[in-house]
Formats: structure tokens, C-alpha cells, sequence
């Protein structure tokens, strides 16, 4: 069965080393989902609007075979108004 490793980044990168016995990659991408999911469950204070978290699954070569991003991004209604003529 291969081997699939699960590297959360975040504020700083947590590798896996250990790694995760899975059937197939669609196993793997569930598993990669279900992290996500404990994350932001876990930690919902942490990501802040503009941070990017990101849970990378690679194989047993250490090739990268896909990403799951966690994005926070402010809408347009947060930015700042200005005054005609008057710089923010």
C-alpha cells in the first residue's frame, strides 16, 4: 500500500515524517480534507484575514501530488474608503 504524508503549513511547517498507509489518493485526499477540517476546527483563531494554510500530501518519493489551500480573504467592503480628491 503506498505511503502518503500529510505537511500542514501554516505559521511555520509542521512535516509529516511518519507518513500515512492509504489504499489509493483519493484516500489520501480525504484524509488531507478531514486535517483541514480538524484545523480550522481546532485552531479557528489562528487564521487571520490575508493568511494562506495549505496541507500538501506528498508520496514516498517526496513528490508533491497535491495541495489543499486555506484561505482568508477580505472583501472589498473591508478596504478603505476615501474622499474624492483626498489619499487614504
Amino acid at each position: 500500500m503506498p505511503r502518503y504524508f500529510f505537511d500542514v503549513h501554516t505559521e511555520a511547517l509542521e512535516k509529516d515524517d511518519q507518513g500515512h498507509e492509504l489504499p489509493a489518493i483519493d484516500v489520501a485526499h480525504v484524509a488531507a480534507a478531514e486535517l483541514a477540517g480538524e484545523l480550522l476546527r481546532n485552531h479557528p483563531e489562528n487564521i487571520l484575514l490575508g493568511d494562506e494554510w495549505k496541507v500538501e500530501v506528498r508520496d514516498e518519493s517526496g513528490a508533491v501530488l497535491f495541495s489543499l489551500l486555506m484561505l482568508s480573504v477580505p472583501s472589498a467592503a473591508l478596504a478603505p474608503t476615501t474622499i474624492a480628491g483626498d489619499p487614504a
